[in-house]
């Protein structure tokens, strides 16, 4: 058997996109999306932290109240050569909140 017969006796998957143009709408006007992997703040129970690339080597993470998040979208799961995978989600964080971005440095004289 051939492989593109194969591919031809697929069945095809019908892909039902998220249509609520108004919700869409509203959250673009009022909120600002942050994507990463989730993380348990280490001594505030109110707070999230956000690793931007946890896997990347510009390790970036965001530190926000969990009040300000609006709306939240589960991402596609990153995978590593180990095959240990990473969740990730889109977060929409409310415009004018008080978030933290921290991005470690390497300090070195001028």
């Amino acid at each position: 058997m051939s492989i593109m017969h194969f591919l031809e006796t697929i069945p095809k998957l019908e892909i039902v996109s998220f249509t609520d143009t108004d919700r869409i709408r509203m959250l673009k006007k009022n909120h600002l999306p942050f994507c990463g992997t989730p993380k348990k703040h280490p001594y505030d129970g109110e707070k999230i932290f956000l690793l931007a690339d946890p896997q990347g080597c510009d390790p970036i993470y965001y530190d926000f109240h969990i009040k300000d998040i609006a709306f939240v979208e589960e991402l596609p799961k990153i995978v590593d050569i180990d095959g240990r995978t990473v969740s990730r989600i889109r977060l929409w964080i409310r415009r004018g909140s008080i978030a933290t971005r921290c991005t470690p440095f390497l300090v070195e004289g001028f």
